[in-house]
């Protein structure tokens, strides 16, 4: 791998960890190069592992995010679905 392909590869993940983390567009526009420009002068055998966790905690944050927002959406108010399945009765 070269250099030049290495910092390229490791800027565009700081892109994607920029997207992946905020959906507003000032925040993705202020972080992605900001993240892009540090992970491609970061980037050497040793810290690609860092990389990619950093990555994947992102990936995590937003799959959290959905799944929290998803819930939301089913169930508007829990405080009535939770008395509905407290009181429930087996049958």
């Amino acid at each position: 791998m070269t250099a030049s392909a290495g910092s390229i590869g490791a800027a565009l993940v700081g892109i994607a960890t920029a997207l992946t983390i905020s959906r507003r567009r000032t925040i993705r526009a202020i972080t992605a190069p900001g993240l892009a420009i540090g992970y491609a002068l970061v980037i050497t055998v040793d810290t690609t592992g860092a990389l990619i966790v950093g990555y994947l905690a992102a990936l995590t944050w937003w799959g959290i995010r959905l799944t929290a927002h998803t819930l939301r959406l089913a169930f508007p108010q829990p405080g009535t679905a939770l008395r509905r399945l407290a009181d429930r009765t087996g049958g």
